[in-house]
């Protein structure tokens, strides 16, 4: 097992099964490296959100949930990187 970081916190990646296999690739499809706006801030909720679905096999619920409870603790110690990381490693996972 893998284990991906989403600002303090870590989570563990197994094997991607089937059944999140179909969910993760049209996500996939979409999905950008965050870039910060003339603001300097960076939307980085759709890479969580993917993240999270693979981190959970596929329930969306679970990681909108999760995804939520992220925003209120830890949204201020995510960086970029971390998610840039976790998301190549799960293209990688997806790529067999």
């Amino acid at each position: 097992m893998d284990k991906v970081y989403i600002g303090n916190r870590s989570f563990f990646l197994g094997i991607i099964p089937p059944s999140t296999l179909a969910i993760l690739t049209e996500k996939i499809k979409g999905l950008t490296i965050p870039d910060p706006d003339s603001e300097g801030k960076t939307d980085i909720g759709d890479a969580i959100l993917f993240i999270l679905t693979a981190v959970f096999g596929g329930d969306e619920e679970k990681a909108l949930e999760v995804g939520q409870e992220l925003a209120q603790t830890e949204i201020d110690n995510v960086r970029v990187e971390q998610l840039c990381d976790a998301i190549e490693l799960i293209r990688k996972k997806l790529e067999g």
